[in-house]
C-alpha cells in the first residue's frame, strides 16, 4: 500500500522508464545499468513464464540523474508560483514540476502558501483520514516555524520520493500574513528567516505555491525568488485578469525600497495553459505570444482529461501517463524552465509591467491513508 492508501503500487518496467526520461539510447542501457550496479536494483515481476523487472518510485531519483532529461541546477533556485486567477492549473503545475524535478534527484521543497491546501491536499488526501480524531489535526506549517519556535524537522514532511519535501498549509496562514505585516521590512521575512536556513538543508530548488489572492505571503515569496512562474488559461477570464496581474507586480515593486531586488520582468515567466482548440482559445493563446514575447514559454499546457486524472491518482502526468500529449507538454515545459534556472542565477527582478484546530508536527506520526474512491480512477 503506498502513502495515498492505493493497493496497487505503481511500478515502471524498462520500456516505461525510456518514455518517462526521454531516454533516446539502445533499451539494453538500463539492463547493462543495473547488472553494473549503476542504478538501483529492479523488482522482479511475474509476466506468465518471464520475469519482467520493475522499478519503484523511491528509485527513480537515481535513475533519473544518470539518464533523465534536465540536470540538477548549478546553485540552490527558489520559484514562487503565482497567478490572480483561479483555475488555471497553478497548483497542477507546481505539482508536476517539483514531482519530476524529484525524480531527476534534485532535493526538492514545496511550500503551500494557500489557505486552501490544495498543494497539500494532493500530497496527504483529507479523504484518507480514517477517524474524526485525525480531521480535527493538522499539519504544521510555516506559521510554526516562523512563529511559533517549532524547528524545520516539525513542519517538514517527506513524501513518497525521497528527494520531495513539502511544509504543508494550514489554516494558520491567515495568522501568519497579519503577523508578517506587523515586522520590520515584512517583504523581507522568509528571505530572512526562512531561505538561507533551507538552503543550509541542501535544498537545490524550493517552490512556493501561493494564494490567487495579493498578500504578504506572496510579497514574501516573489522577494524570495529567482523565477516568477505565472501560469495563464487560454480563456477569456484569464486574458482580462492578465493585465492586472502584470500591474499588480509593477506597483509592489514600486513600494520596494531596495528597487535591486525587484527590478524587471526577465525572470517573470507566463505559462500558457489549458489551451483548447476552439476559435477563441487559440485567439487568446496568439495574443498572449503577440503581447508578451519577452516573457512567455514557448511551451503550452494542453486542456487534458490525462492531466486530471493524473492528479486524482497524486501523480505527476509524466509518472501517469509519459506517451500522452500532455506529458510531452510538461516535458517540454520543465526542460525550457530549467535552462531559465540558470539564466535567472541570484536575479531577483521583475517589472513594470478562536483557536485554530490542534498542530501536529511532522515528526509525529501520520495516519495511515485508505482512500478506495482514488484507488479506483482508471485512464
Amino acid at each position: 500500500m503506498d502513502n495515498h492508501g492505493n493497493t496497487d503500487i505503481k511500478t515502471w518496467t524498462n520500456a516505461e522508464l525510456h518514455t518517462l526520461f526521454n531516454i533516446q539510447s539502445s533499451r539494453q542501457t538500463l539492463l547493462h545499468a543495473e547488472r553494473e550496479g549503476k542504478i538501483p536494483t529492479a523488482i522482479r515481476k511475474s509476466h506468465g513464464q518471464t520475469q519482467v523487472r520493475n522499478w519503484t518510485i523511491d528509485q527513480l531519483p537515481a535513475i533519473g540523474e544518470k539518464y533523465g532529461f534536465i540536470s540538477k541546477p548549478t546553485k540552490p533556485t527558489v520559484i514562487t508560483v503565482f497567478s490572480p486567477k483561479g483555475g488555471v492549473l497553478k497548483t497542477t503545475v507546481t505539482f508536476n514540476l517539483a514531482r519530476v524535478l524529484a525524480i531527476h534527484n534534485i532535493k526538492t521543497l514545496v511550500i503551500g502558501l494557500d489557505i486552501q491546501k490544495s498543494l497539500t491536499e494532493l500530497f496527504f488526501p483529507q479523504g484518507t483520514v480514517e477517524t474524526l480524531e485525525l480531521a480535527q489535526t493538522e499539519l504544521a506549517g510555516l506559521k510554526q516555524y516562523l512563529v511559533d519556535g517549532y524547528s524545520l524537522d516539525d513542519v517538514i514532511a517527506s513524501t513518497d520520493i525521497p528527494t520531495l519535501d513539502i511544509i504543508p498549509e494550514n489554516s494558520s496562514l491567515n495568522f501568519l500574513e497579519k503577523w508578517i505585516y506587523g515586522q520590520t521590512a515584512r517583504e523581507m521575512t522568509f528571505e530572512r528567516d526562512l531561505i538561507p536556513q533551507l538552503k543550509e538543508r541542501g535544498y537545490e530548488v524550493i517552490i512556493f505555491d501561493n494564494s490567487p489572492n495579493w498578500n504578504q505571503l506572496i510579497e514574501n515569496s516573489i522577494v524570495s525568488a529567482n523565477v516568477i512562474l505565472s501560469p495563464i488559461g487560454c480563456d477569456i477570464g484569464s486574458f482580462q485578469a492578465l493585465r492586472t496581474n502584470i500591474q499588480t507586480m509593477s506597483e509592489f515593486r514600486d513600494t520596494i525600497v531596495d528597487r535591486s531586488r525587484v527590478d524587471n520582468l526577465r525572470n517573470f515567466v507566463l505559462i500558457p495553459t489549458l489551451a483548447e482548440s476552439n476559435k477563441l482559445s487559440r485567439q487568446i493563446l496568439a495574443s498572449y505570444i503577440r503581447d508578451y514575447s519577452d516573457m512567455i514559454t514557448t511551451t503550452t499546457i494542453r486542456s487534458s482529461v490525462k492531466g486530471q486524472e493524473s492528479s486524482a491518482l497524486y501523480m505527476s502526468i509524466l509518472e501517469y501517463d509519459a506517451r500522452s500529449p500532455v506529458a510531452e507538454d510538461y516535458r517540454e515545459l520543465i526542460k525550457e524552465l530549467r535552462k531559465k534556472f540558470d539564466e535567472t542565477e541570484n536575479v531577483k527582478e521583475f517589472d513594470s509591467h478562536p483557536p485554530g484546530p490542534e498542530i501536529r508536527k511532522q515528526s509525529a506520526p501520520l495516519p495511515s491513508k485508505v482512500d478506495s474512491q482514488h484507488s479506483e480512477v482508471t485512464a
